[in-house]
């Protein structure tokens, strides 16, 4: 019920938001004298500001007269902020290269004034058009520079905005939770300045963060905690706060209440003529409506996306439009074209996601916490030296002996500090190195095997679906459930090796699914505790796993399966037990799989045990837990 009480409030709130904005225009339409042509020039910066986000084409409009009017008074200041004002409107309308352009012009100005902060904005936003291109090198050295200038002038609202940009970075690189640490930090100091509208923008930003991790209940957490404050700002200024509400409901099953508000956003967006806008949620429509079945409507929604679009749009937008043609031509059985978007998705992620992207977000971020570490510390060594310095000491001798204990205890202090420092940063560097080389390997399998395998196995069903003959029918088939096979093999091995840890009750739920995958009873006996197995022993203990369970399906016609899992005080403790019909291991044929149960159990360091009866067979093996780490 409260879902959809939410839903209709919020479709209701847009369209008054609009009004609103309407009347605000509205009235710097209306003025028409002007006190002297500096305040013309304002009032036409004003109304570029505003129409960005009700009328695109009134805000170019304006925006040209003032920059105009600015060259026309020969004031350079004055011509670089006509410039700036310029670029909202394209950036709603989703034209980057004529964003960048102008923010180019005004950088230019700003650089021949020697003006700082204005340089650091206009680097900002040409950051702002590489990042909506998706060109993620340039778009960090320009907000590299920006945040460098932001920082010596001490500006921390700025600063704030440069690390909630930094995060959408790190979101693009897949660095999801690092991306939410970075704009829930700069949410919070954007909120200490008082500027509620940035920090709904961050707040937004970071509960996207949390729907890339599949956390879907904390990130509707996150946005209701501000959803009367998002309500009161411009809509469009707050565009993903409720395309995130919309995502949220369409994941969790409220399909209705996501098509709802989709369809109140795409008024706003036809009303303000931002054909970027219009686009993305005529794209995302079209997924909602094949989540509903609606494949005509999905259908009109993508080719309307597609015509919008155009040459507009940034990469995240088209590659997600791509997506979503995937979804309806799968969704058809037309697996020709499907395969061909599949291409097109492909090929954008590769142009778009350079080879050190995310060594390059993450090393900027360290750069930027470095830098106010040592601001703090600096200002909380200042204040403690005026503590000591307003103590009245009478006796100068004492006064002597005193100060010159304390420099060699800070001396002594410092030393001390700076070498527990170093070697933590050193094992922090190791691991960070560790982790990121992981994720890689994890990223290149996924992306390139997973990839390939998911090609081939959608064109064995194609060639299935056209062959007339039987029996290749039924060898095509075989094949495309093998390669489904080796599929979910390679997500068991992604799953193991791109985490530092697995739970006890993660590794139950897989072992879970793949005994599911055999027409045999089967039962997984697992504690349900947070208690971790390090993931370096995690995939070689789940290969025992399969390994005992496959000998068992194999070789003794047993009808049920039973795996247990303890935690003991030194080891984790596992038993396959099947009812079958036994076997006497020193004449039985059981080929390699013993063998190597053995051997993988003695590389981890275990105890390996077999016990066989004419009613089944029990293999027990123990791995010793890490120190530290049990």
């Amino acid at each position: 019920m409260y879902i959809y009480l939410m839903k209709y409030i919020t479709t209701l709130s847009l369209l008054l938001i609009s009004s609103c904005l309407s009347a605000q225009l509205d009235s710097l339409l209306k003025i028409q004298s002007f006190y002297n042509a500096e305040h013309e020039l304002s009032v036409y910066r004003d109304i570029a500001y505003y129409a960005a986000y009700e009328d695109i084409n009134t805000a170019k409009i304006y925006g040209g007269k003032a920059i105009e009017l600015a060259k026309s008074l020969d004031n350079d200041s004055l011509l670089a902020l006509a410039y700036n004002d310029a670029t909202f409107a394209y950036h709603s309308e989703g034209d980057f290269d004529q964003l960048k352009s102008l923010a180019e012009l005004s950088l230019e100005l700003r650089e021949k004034n020697g003006d700082r902060a204005g340089i650091a904005a206009s680097r900002s936003k040409i950051a702002l058009a590489y990042q909506e291109m998706g060109d993620v090198k340039k778009a960090m050295e320009a907000y590299s520079k920006a945040a460098e200038i932001f920082l010596e002038l001490g500006d921390a609202y700025k600063s704030a905005q440069i690390k909630n940009n930094i995060g959408n970075l790190l979101g693009v690189a897949k660095s999801y939770r690092e991306a939410f640490q970075v704009q829930d930090e700069a949410a919070g100091i954007l909120l200490s300045t008082g500027d509620s509208l940035a920090y709904l923008i961050s707040r937004a930003n970071a509960a996207s963060q949390l729907i890339s991790l599949n956390e879907l209940q904390e990130a509707k957490s996150y946005l209701e905690k501000d959803w009367q404050l998002a309500l009161r700002k411009e809509f469009v200024r707050t565009t993903e706060y409720f395309r995130n509400w919309a995502v949220i409901q369409e994941l969790t099953g409220d399909l209705q209440g996501a098509e709802a508000t989709f369809e109140g956003m795409l008024k706003w967006y036809t009303e303000a003529n931002s054909n970027s806008g219009m686009a993305y949620i005529h794209a995302r429509l079209a997924r909602t409506s094949i989540k509903l079945n609606n494949l005509r409507a999905a259908k009109d929604h993508l080719f309307e996306a597609e015509a919008l679009y155009g040459n507009s749009g940034s990469w995240k937008e088209k590659e997600h439009l791509y997506q979503s043609f995937v979804d309806y031509y799968s969704a058809k059985r037309l697996y020709k074209n499907a395969i061909e978007y599949v291409d097109l998705v492909n090929a954008y992620r590769d142009s778009m996601m350079q080879e050190k992207a995310q060594e390059t977000v993450i090393s900027l971020e360290k750069q930027l916490q470095l830098r106010e570490t040592k601001a703090q510390v600096l200002e909380k060594e200042l204040e403690v030296e005026k503590e000591r310095a307003s103590g009245a000491i009478k006796d100068l001798w004492i006064k002597g002996i005193i100060v010159f204990a304390a420099l060699i205890l800070v001396i002594v202090v410092l030393y001390a500090r700076k070498r527990i420092a170093n070697k933590e940063a050193k094992r922090k560097q190791s691991e960070l190195e560790a982790q990121q080389e992981k994720v890689r390997i994890s990223r290149d399998l996924h992306d390139h095997i997973g990839a390939e395998l998911t090609l081939i196995t959608s064109k064995l069903d194609i060639l299935s679906h056209k062959h007339t003959d039987p029996e290749v029918k039924t060898q095509l088939d075989t094949i495309a459930d093998y390669s489904r096979g080796a599929m979910q093999e390679l997500r068991k091995t992604i799953w193991a090796a791109k985490e530092n840890a697995i739970s006890l009750s993660d590794f139950g739920k897989e072992l879970n699914a793949f005994l599911a995958r055999f027409e045999v009873e089967s039962n997984v006996d697992f504690p349900r505790i947070t208690e971790e197995i390090p993931a370096s022993k995690a995939l070689g203990i789940y290969r025992i796993c399969q390994e005992a369970i496959n000998n068992a399906i194999k070789h003794a016609n047993c009808k049920s399966i039973t795996v247990k899992i303890r935690s003991e005080h030194e080891a984790f403790a596992f038993q396959v037990i099947d009812d079958g019909n036994g076997f006497v291991e020193s004449t039985a044929d059981t080929g390699n799989g013993l063998e190597n149960m053995k051997a993988r159990v003695e590389a981890l360091g275990g105890n390996f045990k077999m016990e066989s009866t004419g009613g089944g067979t029990t293999i027990t093996f123990e791995i010793p837990k890490d120190q530290g780490k049990a």
